[in-house]
């Protein structure tokens, strides 16, 4: 296989992996699990990162310099950090998706941190958190289904 091919393999799986497995290990129920431009973003990032990476491993083992290819990678990589950063593209929906999950995330470190701990003041605050966050996801899916059924109701007019 050519390293170019193999690249590619790379950064594709990689971007897989950060994409959906990330996902299904950090939330607290599959449920919460949102596709999000968000997301997407630095599933990019993390790919060309570890595509920079190869190149740089490539170039080490072979005694080589693969300016085209880190010229790509790093490219692709900066851009993948502005469309993150700057949000590039993401509507209110995007973000209510990618809220959810992320807050998915904090639902589950706080859920086993009370497996846990035994200090009381973690205990209080991870409880309160607990709450708050679900209330939180509980008010963004609300107002995730209204924007969904504004949205047809204007398909349908």
């Amino acid at each position: 296989m050519k390293f170019s091919q193999t690249l590619a393999f790379l950064v594709v799986a990689t971007f897989l992996i950060q994409y959906f497995l990330v996902s299904i290990v950090t939330t607290s129920n599959p449920m919460y699990i949102r596709h999000s431009l968000g997301k997407f973003y630095l599933a990019l990032v993390v790919a060309f990162s570890v595509g920079t990476m190869q190149v740089m491993i490539h170039d080490i083992s072979y005694d080589t310099r693969s300016v085209n290819k880190y010229f790509i990678m790093m490219a692709l990589l900066i851009l993948s950090i502005i469309a993150y950063r700057n949000q590039i593209f993401v509507t209110d929906e995007n973000y209510l998706n990618q809220m959810i999950e992320n807050k998915s995330v904090e639902l589950l470190e706080n859920e086993e941190i009370l497996k846990k701990t035994h200090s009381y003041g973690v205990t209080r605050m991870a409880k309160l958190s607990v709450q708050n966050t679900q209330e939180e996801i509980n008010k963004m899916i609300r107002l995730l289904n209204a924007q969904k059924d504004l949205k047809k109701i204007r398909l349908s007019n």
